[in-house]
């Protein structure tokens, strides 16, 4: 016991506890908002609470030891550092590999267990992008390459940044081919820009360098040689009206959010798009779009729109609209989600109507089963008449109303009737009856 508390100690003295307490503080208030993100459209699961909880504790563990770690020894095995960056997003051609929107940027054993039949492995809730892992010891890596080119040569010299460029070129290049996941792949470009100007690159190589990729993008723009989804991700951000339901769909949905929170918020919990059921109204809202979360929900102004403050009254102007919606509100008590709950006779105002009420539902449930009775002998007359139409009637006989159901069984019984003509058993007056056993004698 003694020496886990010297070790835990020694973890603790060498950490950033400021550090460590706005990181947790940071990611108590995002749990607390997944918590409002999922509470409607998930019907209160919590399990995305439960990973990220996870996560925090993870990380925290990570945190502290790593902490004991010395850095600068660390990156002098630089050769594990990139084998391990290189192993790591390999990984993502084994079983192991999760494809999703088209990228396989994903770890998980969710494939196994759909193959195996075993549902625990197939609904198991923790995954991983690598990319996010690699990005930590890639920023180690450059950190270490860095800083032995500054000291043993000039980074002003364009002999000096070639060794840099071509490690971030190569693991931009690599995880593109084997994810197609471009958005991450550009945050390890973000990642050299942001060191290399701190480590004292040349102004003029960033210069060149983003200027040679703005004219290749550019290019690439005008030839048509861009992803046909790149193109789309950025015409959406270029003109907010491209495609609204399509792929500027994300986009528009999120902007509508924050448009909606104003300054104030609606209050947590209580966001009209952030609490709908349906998943499209916020896309990945607890992921990608928890900070449209965070702007519908809470906000910084007291205003509210519709009231009047200083004798101005507060409202909200709409602009650039590309499309318009019809909404009309049906009472489907069976449904909640899809409309007004019919709650208006447990009101003292409805109460009066409420033996009104009963009456009608009373007489609505004696139509349906009139109705039910009805089929019931249209499906029973064809029976009698063609038995080879009985399949398709009763598949359509449900969704006809009363005066067709009525016309149908005249005609079932009309023909029936010259099918099946009653026969006597007392003859007439001049007449003889034969039997052949097939009627009933009294």
């Amino acid at each position: 016991m003694g020496r886990i508390r010297e070790i835990t100690g020694y973890l603790v003295r060498q950490t950033d506890m400021l550090l460590w307490s706005l990181c947790s503080a940071a990611t108590l208030y995002g749990i607390l908002l997944i918590l409002s993100a999922t509470h409607t459209v998930y019907r209160g699961s919590l399990k995305y609470v439960i990973v990220q909880g996870a996560g925090w504790c993870i990380g925290t563990a990570a945190y502290f030891l790593l902490s004991g770690i010395d850095i600068v020894e660390l990156s002098k095995k630089w050769r594990w550092i990139l084998g391990f960056n290189i192993g790591l997003i390999l990984l993502l051609l084994t079983p192991l590999g999760l494809v999703r929107n088209g990228n396989r940027a994903w770890l998980g054993v969710n494939t196994i267990g759909a193959k195996l039949g075993i549902e625990a492995l197939k609904n198991f809730p923790i995954t991983f992008q690598p990319a996010e892992i690699v990005k930590i010891t890639f920023i180690l890596l450059l950190a270490y390459q860095l800083v032995h080119l500054s000291e043993t040569r000039d980074l002003k010299r364009f002999t000096n940044v070639i060794q840099p460029t071509v490690h971030v070129v190569f693991m931009f290049c690599f995880y593109y081919v084997i994810s197609h996941d471009a958005g991450s792949g550009l945050v390890y470009l973000f990642i050299f820009v942001c060191m290399a100007f701190a480590a004292g690159f040349a102004a003029r190589w960033l210069v060149l360098g983003i200027g040679g990729a703005a004219v290749g993008l550019v290019a690439a723009w005008k030839l048509r040689l861009l992803r046909g989804d790149w193109y789309d991700r950025i015409m959406v951000v270029l003109d907010h009206s491209y495609q609204p339901q399509k792929a500027g769909w994300q986009q528009t949905r999120g902007m509508i959010a924050l448009g909606s929170g104003g300054l104030t918020g609606q209050g947590l919990f209580h966001g009209t798009q952030t609490q709908s059921p349906y998943r499209a109204s916020l896309p990945e809202r607890q992921t990608d779009y928890i900070f449209c979360v965070c702007g519908e929900e809470l906000g910084t102004c007291t205003h509210v729109k519709g009231r009047t403050y200083g004798g101005k009254e507060c409202y909200a102007i709409l602009e650039g609209a590309v499309d318009a919606y019809e909404w009309s509100f049906v009472a489907v008590p069976a449904q909640r989600g899809a409309g007004v709950i019919k709650s208006f006779v447990r009101t003292e105002e409805g109460k009066r109507f409420a033996h009104e009420y009963e009456r009608l539902e009373k007489a609505a449930r004696l139509g349906e089963k009139y109705l039910d009775g009805l089929r019931s002998e249209v499906l029973r007359l064809c029976l009698v008449c063609d038995k080879s139409l009985h399949s398709a009637l009763s598949k359509s006989v449900r969704t006809l109303d009363e005066a067709a159901l009525l016309e149908m069984k005249s005609a079932f019984e009309a023909r029936s009737a010259e099918l099946y003509p009653p026969v006597t058993q007392l003859p007439g007056r001049g007449e003889v009856t034969k039997f052949d056993g097939d009627e009933y004698i009294i």
